[in-house]
């Protein structure tokens, strides 16, 4: 498993596909290997994307870190410093749950690591399953992918 060093913490990460770059940052506790983060990755790089998965500070393979004014904050710092430590900024930043308020946070204290922000929810509604890659579709936490596969594929073009 890669790993690299932000800020004096250890990252667990992993790379899937080459092109244009993005990150996806799981919500809750739950690592980069929970179900559905994987399979969203895969579904993006075969439309030509270069996805980062990663376990945030206090979350799965990476360390422990308890600094700053917050836990959110803090790791959107790290995710900020991983993006540029990989040469992925600006990446196209989205998350679900907590990972979606790092990702938010990523970008507004950050404004060079994120390419996109996902807008309102309403911009999505009356959106089909068909719009969503069938390995979302399938998967165990599919309900969450579906609800970031139709941001991507309306604002992003991914197919």
């Amino acid at each position: 498993m890669p790993r690299t060093e932000v800020d004096g913490v250890s990252i667990a990460y992993e790379i899937v596909g080459d092109g244009r770059p993005w990150v996806l940052t799981p919500g809750g506790r739950f690592s980069k290997d929970y179900p559905g983060v994987r399979e969203l990755a895969v579904a993006l790089a075969e439309r030509g994307n270069r996805v980062l998965i990663w376990d945030r500070p206090n979350c799965g393979e990476s360390e422990v870190c308890f600094r700053g004014d917050s836990e959110s904050e803090m790791q959107a710092d790290i995710l900020a410093g991983l993006l540029r430590a990989l040469d992925m900024a600006p990446a196209v930043v989205i998350g679900g749950s907590g990972g979606a308020r790092v990702s938010l946070l990523a970008a507004n204290r950050h404004r060079d690591v994120a390419r996109n922000a996902p807008l309102s929810h309403r911009e999505h509604a009356g959106r089909g399953i068909n719009d969503v890659p069938r390995a979302v579709r399938g998967s165990p936490n599919g309900f969450v992918g579906f609800a970031i596969a139709v941001i991507v594929r309306r604002h992003w073009d991914v197919g």
